[in-house]
């Protein structure tokens, strides 16, 4: 009975060592990868189109915030500027940005797939949401990661209901 005992005491001073080991493992992986500047994006919503072309040699673009005066210069200078509204199906359907087309960040991906073909990967992206929202930046660095062109894609911060309230054109 005693050898059984100190089998099992043996045991359990296996499995424990080896959850430590893991665990230990698993931290200083993600410090590596942290570390590492061509990381592995932990966040499924940053994850890249596995077929795009990278944007620059890190495969990666910054947008870039702007507000409501330089989104409707934008606004104003025509063909090459795409407005990209990233609030929810009912939302966009209630108004939004006149032309804008509707991107929600939950749905980014298929929206995305079933776009790219007619999007020029050179044209001004400017994407919101409400004021004081994260779905614009989020699917603002989703089209980052998908190939499009660093300096092209913006965010404007003032969001929607601002520019409604500017009397900028909306449908």
């Amino acid at each position: 009975m005693e050898k059984r005992n100190q089998n099992i005491s043996e045991f359990r001073q296996m499995v424990v060592g080896s959850v430590i080991i893991c665990i230990t493992a698993s931290f200083v992986g993600l410090l590596f990868n942290m570390a590492n500047p061509n990381r592995i994006p932990l966040d499924y919503k940053k994850i890249a189109d596995p077929t795009a072309t990278a944007s620059d040699d890190n495969g990666f673009c910054e947008p870039i915030p702007i507000f409501s005066d330089e989104a409707f210069e934008l606004f104003d200078a025509g063909d090459v500027t795409f407005f990209v509204d990233t609030r929810e199906k009912d939302k966009f359907a209630t108004g939004h940005i006149k032309g804008a087309l509707n991107v929600p960040s939950e749905k980014a991906y298929p929206v995305y797939k079933s776009l790219k073909s007619k999007l020029p990967k050179d044209g001004i992206y400017i994407f919101y949401c409400n004021e004081g929202c994260d779905s614009s930046m989020e699917v603002a660095y989703f089209f980052c990661h998908n190939g499009f062109t660093d300096g092209n894609i913006l965010v404007f911060e003032d969001g929607y209901e601002y520019w409604k309230e500017e009397g900028y054109p909306v449908e």
